[in-house]
């Protein structure tokens, strides 16, 4: 089961959104996102515990 951060539960109006198969990995990509297109070189802590806690699991589509 892959998690996700979807960018717009944080950042109002973004729509970027990151999947990946562990949480470390996850985290590190978009954060990399929120400093590359939001500018935020320096997180809060605040900052931290949203995106911790906006961590979504994503279940396998099955059709």
């Amino acid at each position: 089961m892959s998690k996700e951060l979807r960018c717009a539960d944080i950042f109002k109006g973004c729509r970027h959104v990151e999947q990946a198969e562990d949480i470390r990995t996850l985290i590190a990509l978009f954060m990399s996102h929120v400093r590359e297109i939001h500018r935020v070189t320096n997180p809060t802590p605040e900052l931290r515990i949203q995106v911790m806690t906006a961590v979504r699991e994503v279940h396998a589509r099955v059709e």
